[in-house]
């Protein structure tokens, strides 16, 4: 519990501290932005997304079977969606932070015998953009999230382990680790109050932070990325109709791949360690003020 709140202190700490104001948001010609550094007074919503999901951690190297856990989630940050220059196709930028609990008690069916089942709070920023559709009161927006995050993992049940399983564990239990994740989503806004959300999530967690492979993997992912988005939006200039469909596919389908190779290698393309990850089906719903 006392960790439990240490979390939640530091989660609305730093709510408070991006909420004041540093350098003005303006949109390039990419759509690609991972910056923090911009006026909160500029974005015209604030959004509160809650989320379920079903959940299962995975390692490689792990000889056992990881049960499937439920997920419950909370994000609070700040979003903008404006029409594009060519209508009816919208752009749309959020920054947030979140706060997830991830526990076999949050999904309906009991854990197989002799699976591992983890535990796991975690919390950590994440920036999500894209472009959309607009058909009268329904708007459609397909998008890309990229984050980092820090979980927090507990063995509630593991029968029988192996020395190596157990080393595994061992390297993650009770304390807190650095990590990753990208998510690719499809979000209905009805209104502009509410929306509904169905996203996979891909979440990479790290035995250790080797913070120069850790560069140097994360500027490769990010280049890719804003390659992507350069291309995509000279597409999206030429053919907009097919711009957002375009952009989704691509850059998930980057995200995605990069996942894979960091699944074997944590900091892919270095020589590094076998992390655990964790993937994650989720639907949410998502109230803008």
């Amino acid at each position: 519990m006392k960790k439990f709140l240490f979390v939640l202190l530091l989660l609305l700490t730093s709510t408070f501290l991006f909420a004041q104001k540093s350098q003005p948001l303006s949109f390039k010609k990419s759509n690609f932005d991972y910056s923090f550094e911009f006026d909160w007074d500029d974005l015209s919503n604030k959004i509160i997304e809650l989320n379920y999901g079903i959940a299962r951690f995975k390692q490689k190297k792990f000889n056992s079977d990881f049960s499937k856990s439920g997920l419950a989630e909370i994000k609070l940050g700040y979003s903008i969606v404006e029409d594009y220059y060519k209508r009816p196709i919208l752009e749309f930028h959020e920054k947030f932070l979140f706060l997830s609990y991830v526990s076999e008690d949050l999904k309906s069916k009991s854990a197989k015998l002799n699976n591992t089942l983890l535990e796991m709070w975690r919390f950590g920023f994440a920036n999500r953009d894209g472009y959309g559709y607009s058909a009268g009161s329904l708007s459609i927006l397909p998008y890309h999230q990229n984050g980092f995050v820090w979980s927090h993992i507990s063995t509630v049940m593991s029968d029988q382990l192996s020395k190596t399983d157990s080393n595994i564990l061992a390297r993650y239990e009770d304390t807190f680790r650095f990590g990753s994740q990208a998510e690719g989503g499809l979000r209905f806004e009805f209104s502009e109050f509410v929306s509904i959300n169905f996203a996979y999530e891909a979440t990479v967690i790290f035995p250790r932070h080797l913070f120069w492979k850790w560069a140097g993997s994360e500027s490769i992912k990010y280049i890719g990325l804003g390659a992507l988005s350069y291309f995509t939006d000279e597409i999206i200039e030429t053919t907009p109709e097919a711009g957002p469909v375009i952009n989704f596919i691509l850059q998930n389908a980057f995200a995605y791949g990069f996942y894979s190779l960091q699944r074997n290698k944590m900091n892919w393309p270095f020589s590094s360690e076998t992390p655990l990850t964790l993937e994650t089906f989720k639907i949410g719903m998502s109230f803008s003020f």
